[in-house]
């Protein structure tokens, strides 16, 4: 009971053959790249199994061949978005796991898998073409809508120079007084409000929806689809193939978060640039006196100015340019860089640890230098965003929160600059220190929970340029125990995994010595020391 009818519909054209019900669950999965196509549903199996040249669909026929056969039946019908199963084999929905196959057999990798909630899924074939029929005709008469030409081209543009016109008489009077700064709040208020307006204001060319939210309708699908990638690459130490750029899923493309990041950038800097002085070096140079001139001739100008912002490298971002970084997610590819690479600090000894790993560190824009107005929140509604709102007032209104406590004298006075402080006790209330059963932990969360208290450490020795030797010596003595810790099994490295730990625990006695405010940490950090690795450091 594995073998399986599987009909495919595109249009007009049907196939349908008899195959493995695995096979069927992996095409179903490759519904996740929103093919329109067999060609490209074809080409996003890919991800789930090794292409072959004949091609996944080699066998089967060009007929509608509905019989349940062994296992039962699957019908995908594209055009109309439906799934309709009857199968004893498996039980289809909108997200899970299949096992990628090599071209030869299943793999014991697990990919993951989201398809869009415009997908229905159905587990009775019975009357299943009348549905179809019926969601096609709903589809054809609601075709996918490309924001992005709303959004970035010249309907945002145009606003952007009709409402800045509007604005610069009441800029051009702030500007006449002699308060500098009240001025720069004064810009700094309008561009904000400009901006408000236009990611609020419903538009016909959005059919009724502002930019704000016809920007976020699959944004949180498409945050699940990256991860999903992320998870796969992950394990198989292989960057998962993304959208073809001329596939209809890329054209039509949801929006990430990344790029919803980029996009409020872009905007204020499209912003900011109406409201320069106009003299050398500003980037709008003519400024036409009356608003249909205004507006004529800006729009180009403010075309020239995001195409020169979309292109330019930024450091911040591994010189990608913010062009680059849309495209990407936009294919629903993670961002990812080798440890090494993501290395913020090399005296951090987590950074350290992050730079042995064989996987990629992934890296995203998060948003934390946007406006915490609601126009520019994730949240699909105000009410979400409201509530979190009050959540995090409440939450920083509460006397023992991290960072909120007042210290008292005696405790400034026994902490170095740059140590961390718990709420209670800064020497012993971490969960790290928390007592645990070596036995339950692996190498590497062993690591990790030395790695941590150890970091804030060296943060706190970092504060003074006479404890370089100090931090030199902890991160040798921590790189020996990650060297030997992870080949522990090989009986040369267990033999110098005791004289490894001795070394490690007589640098921090030293250092508890030389530096009384830290004792209380350095303490508790060599007790934690003999505590996962209580047989060799006895």
């Amino acid at each position: 009971m594995s073998e399986i009818k599987l009909v495919i519909r595109e249009g007009k054209c049907d196939i349908s053959g008899i195959c493995h019900a695995a096979f069927a669950d992996r095409v179903v999965a490759a519904l996740c790249d929103e093919p329109e196509t067999i060609g490209e549903l074809e080409a996003a199996m890919e991800r789930f199994e090794f292409p072959s040249e004949a091609g996944g669909f080699r066998f089967f026929k060009s007929s509608l061949d509905d019989q349940p056969h062994d296992a039962g039946i699957v019908i995908i019908d594209l055009p109309a978005r439906l799934v309709a199963s009857e199968s004893t084999y498996s039980s289809l929905s909108h997200c899970g796991y299949v096992a990628y196959h090599d071209g030869h057999c299943a793999t014991g990798l697990s990919v993951s898998y989201h398809i869009s909630d415009n997908w229905k899924f159905t587990h009775h074939v019975e009357g299943w073409e009348f549905l179809a029929a019926k969601r096609r005709s709903m589809r054809s008469a609601n075709p996918p809508m490309d924001v992005r030409t709303v959004v970035y081209g010249t309907p945002l543009l145009e606003f952007i120079a009709r409402q800045s016109y509007d604005a610069l008489a009441e800029f051009t009077a702030a500007n006449a007084t002699d308060d500098p700064d009240g001025t720069s709040m004064k810009r700094d208020d309008l561009i904000r409000q400009i901006h408000i307006r236009w990611m609020l204001t419903k538009r016909d060319d959005l059919r009724g929806l502002s930019p704000r939210e016809a920007m976020l309708v699959q944004h949180d699908y498409v945050r699940s689809c990256i991860h999903d990638r992320q998870e796969q690459w992950s394990q198989s130490l292989k960057c998962p193939q993304g959208l073809h750029v001329q596939s209809a899923a890329f054209r039509y493309a949801g929006f990430g978060l990344s790029e919803l990041v980029m996009y409020y950038e872009m905007v204020r800097e499209l912003l900011a640039s109406c409201f320069e002085p106009p003299e050398d070096g500003a980037k709008i140079t003519e400024r036409p006196s009356t608003a249909q001139e205004f507006v004529s001739t800006i729009v180009p100008q403010l075309a020239e100015i995001q195409k020169e912002w979309m292109d330019a490298p930024d450091p911040e971002f591994y010189n990608r340019t913010p062009r680059e970084i849309i495209h990407k997610e936009r294919a629903r590819l993670p961002e990812g860089v080798s440890g090494r690479d993501a290395m913020i600090d090399c005296d951090c000894p987590l950074c350290q640890m992050q730079a042995e790993q064989p996987g990629p560190v992934f890296w995203w824009i998060d948003g934390c230098n946007m406006d915490e107005d609601f126009a520019f929140s994730f949240h699909r509604t105000f009410e979400q965003w409201e509530e979190e709102q009050r959540q995090f007032a409440e939450f920083s209104k509460q006397p023992t929160s991290a960072g909120t406590r007042k210290e008292s004298e005696p405790e400034k006075m026994d902490r170095l600059p740059g140590e961390f402080l718990y709420d209670d006790d800064p020497g012993n209330t971490s969960e790290l220190f928390a007592p645990v059963d070596p036995a339950e932990l692996s190498t590497t969360i062993k690591l990790f929970k030395i790695g941590a208290p150890l970091a804030e450490l060296i943060a706190a020795l970092k504060q003074s340029p006479e404890n370089r030797t100090m931090i030199d010596r902890l991160n040798r003595n921590f790189g020996n125990l990650r060297e030997v810790a992870a080949s522990a099994a090989d009986d040369q490295a267990a033999a110098l995994l005791e004289p490894v730990l001795n070394g490690f625990l007589e640098s921090l006695a030293d250092l508890r010595a030389a530096q009384p405010a830290l004792e209380r940490r350095v303490a508790a950090l060599q007790g934690h020391i003999t505590q996962l690795f209580p047989a060799q450091s006895d």
